[in-house]
């Protein structure tokens, strides 16, 4: 009889262990997958925000990607979204904070945020800082095709414009 009672305990301590350990998995795993998915809705519903011209909500929603999404790019993107909501609020300054979020996100400067800090500055007024980052936008311009030497042109243009030599 105690045999009997010893593979019941047995066979009891195994189901459990394992039922820890599905448990275990479970909220490893599948939290994980669960907070991926709740940022990709997020970033779903800060869009339709924005289409809807819902700005306070769209900055809300894409500020949780930045805070919380595992992607850089999807974090920089979205960092990128809530500065172009404010340069079209004509909050220079907080757009400005917004791009050098995204730098601070990519670990480094990229024509975006640049370009996006120049463009911020130059409509804040502030010529000196917009053709500094201008200059660095022109050494970030992606590549050499015909367009980009177009569009390399017309930042040196704008560089001209606002006092600077490119």
């Amino acid at each position: 009889m105690s045999r009997l009672i010893n593979k019941k305990s047995v066979i009891v301590l195994v189901v459990i262990a394992l039922a820890a350990v599905a448990i275990f998995i479970y909220l490893y795993f599948g939290t994980a997958v669960f907070k991926n998915k709740s940022y990709q809705f997020a970033q779903t519903q800060a869009d339709k925000f924005l289409e809807q011209h819902k700005d306070d909500k769209a900055i809300a929603a894409y500020k949780l990607v930045v805070d919380n999404n595992k992607s850089i790019d999807e974090r920089y993107d979205a960092a990128l979204q809530i500065a172009v909501i404010y340069i079209n609020e004509q909050k220079y300054d907080d757009a400005i904070y917004w791009y050098k979020e995204a730098e601070k996100i990519a670990s480094k400067e990229r024509f975006g945020d640049v370009q996006g800090i120049a463009l911020a500055a130059e409509l804040k007024g502030d010529k000196s800082t917009a053709v500094t980052y201008y200059k660095k936008a022109l050494d970030l311009y992606p590549s050499n095709s015909p367009i980009v030497s177009m569009e390399k042109t017309q930042l040196k243009q704008k560089i001209i414009k606002l006092g600077g030599q490119p």
